[in-house]
């Protein structure tokens, strides 16, 4: 496809100028090989080589990611509107229908305590 920029009686190829910057060309160094008088030319000319060098594939739209199922017992962590007080002893009690029933812990289950920012969370440990 050549460009209607006459130079030197002949129409440039805007292929041939980008494989020539591609190259390592400078501007200045094609603007006296080809007769461009204005840098904006070389830059359109430039451009447009590259559109067809390289020309961009056409893609469809991937589809949105399927949304990934929590399991069940971290659902129903965040779900949990239980509200507890530390007493004087500085202890705190989890009742069994917080921790079996709401949080889906089972009987014997061994945890670990720990802190991230302002939240304490509870993890099973296998055993």
């Amino acid at each position: 496809m050549a460009v209607e920029v006459r130079s030197r009686d002949r129409s440039l190829d805007p292929k041939d100028i980008a494989k020539e910057i591609l190259n390592g060309s400078s501007f200045d160094q094609i603007q006296q090989k080809y007769g461009i008088k204005m840098r904006s030319q070389l830059l359109a000319l430039y451009t447009k080589g590259l559109a067809l060098l390289n020309p961009v594939p056409v893609k469809e739209p991937a589809p949105p990611p399927a949304p990934k199922a929590a399991p069940a017992r971290a659902a129903e962590a965040l779900k949990s509107r239980a509200r507890r007080v530390i007493g004087t002893s500085g202890t705190i009690t989890l009742t069994r229908a917080l921790l079996i029933e709401e949080l889906a812990f089972k009987e014997g289950d061994r945890f670990a305590v720990s802190r991230q920012g302002d939240r304490i969370i509870l993890e099973r440990v296998e055993t």
